[in-house]
């Protein structure tokens, strides 16, 4: 059991992150007025970093010490809060 606590944290991180930015991005979505095709897009490619996180999570658990895990991680996270602010319709 030990031996997976490792994975079992980084699901758990995994699910954190990808709840968070969604209850963000919902609460911010009840301001736009109206939806624009630019915004669908810049939507879909947000949704599309969401579906990466889980990827670079797992590296990370598997291999905690690996500098490119990490790097690769923590380039998603930059990738998805970038999506994040330019989602952002205020």
């Amino acid at each position: 059991m030990r031996e997976q606590l490792p994975k079992f944290l980084s699901s758990l991180i995994s699910f954190t992150i990808v709840y968070k930015f969604s209850l963000n991005h919902h609460h911010l979505l009840a301001f736009a007025r109206d939806a624009t095709y630019g915004m669908i897009g810049v939507n879909s490619i947000f949704l599309m970093g969401q579906a990466l996180i889980p990827f670079p999570t797992a590296l990370m658990a598997e291999y905690p010490t690996n500098a490119l895990a990490v790097s690769l991680f923590g380039v998603v996270m930059a990738l998805n809060t970038l999506l994040f602010i330019r989602c952002n319709p205020i």
